[in-house]
């Protein structure tokens, strides 16, 4: 006979909040532990389902042209700063182009600073 969990293993408290809520707190430990392996083909196939789950509950910035740094933007919140918001990028501009869209390309002299100020204007 199954019996249930105690109180102490159901009360998980958590010291900061959920980064996006339409991702959920999954998606932020989820985004945490990707952060925390080594190389970047260790943490390519991660980073493709986290995207592919940013993508299914923000769909209103599949036709947005700054969907690439807007993702990238809020994984990078969601790792606690430890995933490159760069590597991040790329991954959403590939699955964007295997699926056929067409990627509108920035300035590559765009610093992170530019980056993080057109995220927060959109």
């Amino acid at each position: 006979m199954l019996l249930p969990p105690s109180a102490s293993q159901t009360d998980m408290k958590y010291e900061d909040k959920i980064v996006d809520r339409q991702v959920g707190r999954n998606g932020d430990l989820f985004a945490a532990s990707i952060g925390r392996m080594e190389t970047r083909e260790e943490r390519y196939p991660y980073l493709r389902i986290l995207v592919s789950i940013v993508e299914q509950a923000h769909p209103e910035w599949n036709q947005a042209p700054t969907k690439d740094s807007q993702i990238s933007l809020l994984i990078f919140r969601m790792s606690k700063a430890t995933l490159d918001r760069d590597e991040v990028a790329e991954i959403v501009q590939l699955r964007d182009a295997e699926r056929g869209y067409n990627f509108i390309e920035r300035k590559p002299d765009q610093s992170s600073a530019e980056k993080d100020q057109q995220d927060s204007d959109a």
